[in-house]
């Protein structure tokens, strides 16, 4: 049965039964509801997602309306409301998905590349150098050496830097400097030496003041820590993806709480030539966004023959959307004005590094403690640049000083970006944009159209991310619903986004009518100035983005701490019945008082997945819906000193020996050997 029913303020609110259709008695325009979504031509209130019987929908006098494709439409308007908000919120988490790269049969057979990770990370520095060593090199041999992260790599003196063909190439040997020890041997001799082998490594220097200034650079990279899978507790799983799954561990040694997220071998990095990529991705990205306050901070990395391993700090606000969920449905404006800006800061500063996120979503935005956001998962990353990087994230030479071997030494100097193959791509290194891919990937909801094109994309499908991540959390959910690429084709065929003025501003549909253009060459924040040109759209009027990225004045606190509304936070892990405005530090103390606000359905009582949980324990893990994850555990798994980056020492004869299959050289990663990029 449909009934109209006259609301306080004259407009009519409608019920849409199981008939599918809209009577009323007055003389009004009828709407035809179909029970599955909106006849088209409802101009830009149109319904794509399933009406549920009982879903109150508010009628508001006709009038001329523009829809996202440019026509002017008179039609009766929609309003979503704060019923709708909660109903058709999506409460289920969307996995991200891969499709096979265009290059993935040709590679068939083809083994995996175990320097992949190794080839792109940016030097620190190189310097012409003489290495002995008792097994290998009798005598004093002449080579290049490279500091690359934790591994020195040597080349032959000639050429200076890494060559590769089917049959030849430069890298003579390497050796990692984790776990190892670094003295002086003499007044232009260091050494190098690791507790239990009986080898060293002498390197002889031109001058006392290199040998000073290479023993400070490489005490700083051996003198770490080298962690492995017993260094950790589990206490509890908190995610699962598509690659890995994440826990929530204690560190045995200095007791904090971090997040390791492990990832399988034979299921996920070596199942194919994408995964693998985006495992070697995701290391590397993690690397270079060292430092930046946006995104997650990796403290250690290391591997097994059966896993690999990403321990995290550990983000005690949950991830965005939990934090919708216990939000009714959605942001207000404010706040998620607030989220929009610091993920544009985030965005900015991946793009000029030269990658491409392709993977934004609520799931993968977590809350730190004061609530500021984290961008987290970097397993769909993808590197662009033409140029090969510094370890600071740029592009010029790797160090300046007369003391680099890039600056000393012209004929083996590293070689500068070839000249553009085409006028068209002259043009793009002119603008500032970056190549371009073709691994389609991602989350359905949030494909970009220029994804399924077959010319390729660069970082304009970050924008387009952009505007479907801001229209999630403040609706509750994307505009779009797709399971597959070929609903997602069918959303582009008949594009049509439903915007609704009871929840959005102008501005804030301004923006997203911007971002959300299937035009790339028309798109907000696709321009000259990249991503930076969304900054100076209305919609951010109250961002002053120098405070907000050194997170000072106004910008300061976070969601939890700062001067926005303060957010409804779990005063139990997971338990959504009794959640609680936190007026101190937003930690969810019990001392508090408690605002009960209503229920989000679909969640359960977690509170007994707490049960062997410390008090600390507990309060970590307030914003976590245990019982998501309850079912995830820790597969056993053992350290082997023999193996990962601790088999390259002494030196490793590139030319002659061959590395495991299954093994990713320089994975490992201590968060006190990283030098730490501007920003």
């Amino acid at each position: 049965m449909v009934q109209n029913q006259p609301d306080d303020d004259g407009t009519s609110v409608v019920s849409a039964g199981e008939s599918g259709g809209i009577s009323s008695p007055d003389a009004r325009p009828r709407i035809r509801l179909n029970s599955s979504k909106a006849v088209k031509g409802m101009g830009s209130f149109v319904i794509r997602n399933k009406l549920r019987a009982g879903t109150a929908l508010t009628r508001v006098p006709s009038r001329s309306r523009e829809n996202s494709s440019g026509r002017h439409l008179t039609t009766s308007k929609l309003r979503w409301g704060k019923g709708n908000r909660v109903a058709h919120m999506r409460k289920n988490r969307e996995h991200s998905f891969t499709l096979a790269a265009d290059d993935e049969d040709a590679m068939a057979g083809v083994p995996f590349d175990p320097l992949a990770l190794l080839r792109n990370t940016p030097p620190t520095d190189a310097v012409p150098v003489q290495l002995r060593h008792g097994r290998m090199f009798r005598g004093w041999d002449s080579f290049v050496l490279e500091l690359r992260a934790e591994t020195v790599l040597l080349y032959e003196p000639s050429v200076g830097e890494w060559q590769e063909s089917e049959n030849y190439t430069s890298l003579v040997g390497l050796f990692s400097l984790m776990g190892t020890r670094v003295s002086r041997k003499d007044s232009s001799t260091v050494r190098v030496r690791k507790d239990g082998e009986s080898s060293t490594i002498d390197l002889r220097f031109s001058t006392d003041q290199l040998a000073s200034q290479w023993e400070e650079l490489l005490s700083v990279t051996a003198g770490v820590r080298v962690v492995g899978v017993s260094d950790f507790h589990v206490i509890a799983a908190i995610g699962k993806g598509a690659s890995g799954s994440v826990f929530l561990v204690r560190d045995m040694k200095t007791g904090s709480k971090l997040a390791l997220k492990a990832i399988e071998k034979k299921h996920s990095v070596f199942e194919s030539r994408s995964s693998h990529r985006h495992a070697v991705d995701e290391r590397l990205v993690m690397g270079l966004t060292d430092g930046h306050k946006c995104f997650v901070q990796l403290r250690y990395a290391f591997q097994t023959k059966r896993k690999i391993y990403l321990a995290t700090e550990f983000c005690e606000g949950g991830d965005v959307f939990y934090y919708i969920m216990q939000n009714n449905g959605g942001l207000d404006e404010e706040r998620a004005c607030f989220i929009a800006a610091e993920v544009v800061l985030a965005l900015e500063k991946l793009h000029e590094i030269g990658i491409i996120y392709r993977d934004l979503k609520p799931e993968n935005i977590l809350l730190d403690a004061e609530g500021h956001i984290r961008i987290a998962d970097f397993g769909l990353c993808k590197l662009l640049k033409d140029e090969k990087l510094t370890n600071t994230g740029t592009v010029s030479p790797v160090s300046p000083e007369a003391t680099s071997f890039f600056a000393t030494s012209p004929s083996a100097a590293r070689p500068s970006v070839g000249a553009p193959s085409t006028a068209k791509e002259a043009d793009r290194r002119e603008k500032g944009r970056l190549r371009r891919t073709k691994t389609v990937c991602g989350t359905h909801s949030y494909v970009a159209p220029e994804m399924l094109k077959p010319g390729g994309y660069d970082q304009s499908i970050d924008v387009w991310c952009l505007g479907i991540f801001i229209y999630h959390i403040m609706v509750g959910r994307p505009p779009f619903d797709a399971q597959d690429i070929d609903e997602v084709k069918k959303q582009f065929e008949d594009f049509d986004v439903p915007y609704y003025d009871d929840i959005m501003s102008t501005d804030a549909m301004s923006l997203l009518k911007g971002l959300l253009q299937l035009n790339v060459t028309k798109r907000l924040g696709c321009g000259s100035s990249g991503i930076a040109g969304i900054k100076h759209h209305p919609f951010f009027r109250d961002i002053d983005w120098s405070l907000l990225a050194a997170r000072k004045g106004k910008h300061a606190g976070g969601l939890f701490t700062g001067p926005y509304a303060k957010p409804p936070t779990a005063s139990n892990a997971g338990d959504s019945r009794n959640v609680s405005h936190d007026s101190g530090s937003g930690r969810g103390d019990a001392s508090h008082d408690k605002e009960v606000v209503s229920p989000v359905s679909g969640l359960s009582d977690k509170v007994v997945f707490l049960d062997n949980k410390s008090e600390d324990d507990k309060k970590l893990l307030r914003n976590f819906d245990l019982s998501e994850w309850a079912h995830v555990k820790m597969e056993d798994d053992k350290d082997e000193p023999t193996y990962g980056d601790g088999k390259l020492f002494p030196v490793f004869k590139a030319r002659k020996r061959e590395m495991d299959v299954d093994y990713i050289a320089n994975f490992s990663f201590c968060c006190a050997s990283s030098r730490q990029f501007e920003h």
